[in-house]
């Protein structure tokens, strides 16, 4: 199903809201596009999404533990509310994404490119960011851990309200 033209799914998943989430738990997905796709609330637990193209693609409330995002696009995308916890975003691109109250603790976002990415009240506690470029992005009310590796290259952050935890 998740094959056909992104219209025709769309509209499927639109009558089957909340009746239906579709379970790709550990679907290899590697390298698909999938960009304007309804993904929201689908399971992608252990998924390989790696070099998928997922812009502009609605992720809200998705589960994406455990999953490997490497390399994958996710510009543009809402992923609000989206579990990303374990998951490993090495060098995704997450341009103008849409975080907000997302769940990131443990995320591998290390050499991920975050220009005007929305982490607005997410727990990114734990997450990696080594190595990433980070401009111009919102981590207002966002938990964060003071110890988590954030070797990254920040430029125009907004950090106002953000809470450090203590592990």
């Amino acid at each position: 199903m998740l094959m056909q033209e992104v219209e025709r799914w769309n509209r499927w998943k639109e009558s089957t809201r909340g009746a239906i989430d579709p379970d790709l738990r550990y679907a290899n997905l590697q390298g698909l596009n999938l960009s304007g796709y309804d993904l929201s609330g689908v399971q992608f637990h252990g998924a390989n999404l790696s070099r998928a193209d997922l812009s502009e693609t609605d992720l809200g409330g998705a589960d994406f533990s455990e999953a490997n995002l490497s390399e994958a696009n996710l510009s543009n995308t809402d992923a609000d509310s989206a579990n990303f916890t374990k998951s490993m975003l090495v060098n995704a691109n997450l341009t103008k994404a849409s975080l907000t109250k997302a769940n990131l603790m443990q995320a591998n976002l290390s050499k991920a490119h975050l220009s005007e990415t929305d982490f607005r009240a997410a727990d990114i506690s734990t997450a990696n960011f080594s190595g990433a470029v980070i401009d111009n992005t919102d981590f207002r009310k966002a938990i964060l851990h003071p110890t988590s590796p954030i070797d990254a290259n920040f430029s125009s952050v907004d950090l106002s309200q953000t809470f450090f935890t203590e592990k």
